[in-house]
Protein backbone atom coordinates (compact mmCIF):
# COMPACT_ATOMS: atom_id res chain seq x y z
CA UNK A 1 0.00 0.00 0.00
CA UNK A 2 0.96 3.30 -1.30
CA UNK A 3 2.20 5.53 2.36
CA UNK A 4 1.24 9.63 2.14
CA UNK A 5 4.49 10.71 1.07
CA UNK A 6 4.49 8.62 -1.76
CA UNK A 7 1.39 9.80 -3.30
CA UNK A 8 2.72 13.23 -2.75
CA UNK A 9 5.60 12.68 -4.23
CA UNK A 10 3.60 11.36 -7.06
CA UNK A 11 1.16 13.99 -7.57
CA UNK A 12 4.33 16.81 -7.28
CA UNK A 13 5.77 14.61 -9.90
CA UNK A 14 2.64 14.83 -12.42
CA UNK A 15 2.55 18.61 -11.43
CA UNK A 16 5.92 19.37 -12.60
CA UNK A 17 4.75 17.33 -15.83
CA UNK A 18 2.31 20.06 -16.32
CA UNK A 19 4.36 23.06 -15.54
CA UNK A 20 7.08 21.65 -18.37
CA UNK A 21 3.99 21.15 -20.82
CA UNK A 22 2.47 24.25 -20.22
CA UNK A 23 5.68 26.08 -20.31
CA UNK A 24 6.46 25.14 -23.69
CA UNK A 25 3.29 27.06 -25.14
CA UNK A 26 3.84 31.22 -25.29
CA UNK A 27 0.39 33.08 -24.09
CA UNK A 28 -0.70 33.53 -27.72
CA UNK A 29 -0.37 29.45 -28.58
CA UNK A 30 -2.44 28.12 -25.70
CA UNK A 31 -5.94 29.05 -27.59
CA UNK A 32 -4.36 27.61 -31.01
CA UNK A 33 -5.45 23.76 -31.55
CA UNK A 34 -2.89 21.43 -30.55
CA UNK A 35 -2.16 18.43 -32.99
CA UNK A 36 -3.99 15.27 -32.71
CA UNK A 37 -6.27 16.83 -30.07
CA UNK A 38 -9.67 18.36 -30.29
CA UNK A 39 -9.21 21.36 -28.76
CA UNK A 40 -6.62 24.02 -27.41
CA UNK A 41 -4.22 23.86 -24.19
CA UNK A 42 -6.37 26.50 -22.72
CA UNK A 43 -9.50 24.28 -23.15
CA UNK A 44 -7.91 21.35 -22.52
CA UNK A 45 -6.79 22.22 -18.94
CA UNK A 46 -10.09 24.09 -18.42
CA UNK A 47 -11.69 20.57 -18.72
CA UNK A 48 -9.52 18.77 -17.04
CA UNK A 49 -9.90 21.53 -13.98
CA UNK A 50 -13.42 20.89 -13.99
CA UNK A 51 -13.72 17.19 -13.90
CA UNK A 52 -10.73 17.35 -10.89
CA UNK A 53 -13.66 19.85 -8.96
CA UNK A 54 -16.07 16.82 -9.51
CA UNK A 55 -14.16 13.99 -8.46
CA UNK A 56 -13.01 16.06 -5.40
CA UNK A 57 -16.79 16.73 -4.41
CA UNK A 58 -17.49 13.13 -4.80
CA UNK A 59 -14.33 12.18 -2.86
CA UNK A 60 -15.53 14.56 -0.46
CA UNK A 61 -18.88 12.91 -0.34
CA UNK A 62 -17.38 9.99 0.03
CA UNK A 63 -15.15 10.64 3.10
CA UNK A 64 -18.57 12.77 5.03
CA UNK A 65 -20.87 10.09 4.01
CA UNK A 66 -23.47 12.48 2.25
CA UNK A 67 -23.72 13.90 -1.30
CA UNK A 68 -21.80 15.64 -3.47
CA UNK A 69 -21.50 19.32 -3.16
CA UNK A 70 -21.28 20.12 -7.48
CA UNK A 71 -19.95 23.03 -8.89
CA UNK A 72 -21.62 25.68 -9.60
CA UNK A 73 -20.82 25.49 -13.29
CA UNK A 74 -22.80 22.56 -13.37
CA UNK A 75 -26.02 24.20 -12.70
CA UNK A 76 -27.10 21.55 -10.99
CA UNK A 77 -26.84 18.73 -13.96
CA UNK A 78 -25.06 15.64 -13.07
CA UNK A 79 -21.44 16.24 -14.83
Amino acid sequence: MATKELLIGELRAELERWDALVARFDAERRDEPMPDTVGSLRETLGHLRGWQQVSNARMAAALGGGEPAMPAWTGGLPP
